[in-house]
């Protein structure tokens, strides 16, 4: 059995059970969940809709012109250049850096070390994923779009593992790129890996995992980087000429990233003081 069918059966599993044994706890449950397969099943149709005009090329955006295989996971929002478009004017100062090295950690299917890979041919990238099934895509999307040599994907990134890759690229410009739902704080301790000094940092804070964390771990960063914060905002669909035509609804699916649809993410662009010098270009604030 599959993960998603493990998933399905234990859905359908507890939905028996509430319905038979608490059904006032069962009703609210089956119409929030009613909703999410509308929107789910509404989500493959404009998927479909949009790849069979405009093919699996992404058309706008900071990696405008990277492939992607034919798979539905969030690949609408980064065809059609929304994904994240909050940092896309850091993504795009990154681009300009002269960096030498990438650490990518939770990098998924491989939009950002892809992205980066094709933007700086010279850039080396060390990728970290955890989940094996989504590894799968992401080595069939780096053979799409041809950068093989440039990037390396690994496993679980831990404190150990991170230590000893910033020890072994120690010297090297490096950015850390790093959305690991929520364990940023326990991964990114400059008291634990001090080398995260010497390095910027991309981070997605998960505020509804971390909490108070965020402040505290920005906080010890605050000596040795200048730090750059945005919070996740509503898409606006008008942005976006390629679903300009579409119905709000299928507007609104279409740009739907993640749920909260927004302000349970903040980003934060860190760049350490000891780099600022090597900088390609001043980062804006």
């Amino acid at each position: 059995m599959t993960g998603k069918s493990k998933d399905t059966h234990l859905l359908a599993s507890i939905k028996a059970f509430l319905r038979r044994n608490i059904p006032s706890i069962y009703l609210p449950i089956a119409i929030w969940w009613n909703k999410i397969l509308k929107r789910e099943r509404l989500k493959s149709k404009l998927l479909q809709k949009y790849t069979t005009l405009n093919g699996w090329e992404v058309r706008h955006g900071p990696f405008t012109g990277m492939l992607l295989t034919e798979y539905s996971r969030e690949r609408l929002p980064i065809l059609i250049g929304s994904y994240e478009d909050e940092i896309q004017a850091w993504v795009r100062e990154i681009i300009k850096t002269k960096y030498d090295h990438i650490v990518n950690i939770g990098s998924g299917t491989g939009y950002y070390a892809i992205g980066l890979a094709l933007q700086m041919p010279w850039v080396s990238i060390t990728a970290f994923e955890a989940d094996i099934s989504v590894q799968e895509i992401f080595r069939r999307n780096v053979e799409l779009n041809g950068v093989e040599r440039q990037i390396h994907i690994k496993g679980l990134c831990d404190p150990a593992e991170l230590r000893s890759l910033l020890r072994e690229i120690a010297g090297q410009y490096c950015l850390i790129i790093c959305d690991c739902e929520g364990c940023e704080f326990d991964l990114l301790n400059p008291l634990e890996i001090p080398a995260l000094r010497e390095n910027d940092l991309l981070i997605e804070f998960h505020l509804h995992k971390l909490g108070e964390k965020m402040s505290t771990m920005l906080q010890t960063f605050s000596a040795s980087h200048d730090i750059s914060l945005i919070t996740a905002q509503k898409k606006q669909p008008q942005k976006y000429p390629d679903i300009a035509s579409w119905k709000s609804l299928e507007q609104e699916v279409a740009l739907l990233e993640r749920w909260p649809r927004h302000g349970a993410w903040k980003w934060g662009y860190l760049v350490s003081k000891q780099q600022v010098p090597r900088r390609h270009t001043p980062v804006e604030k």
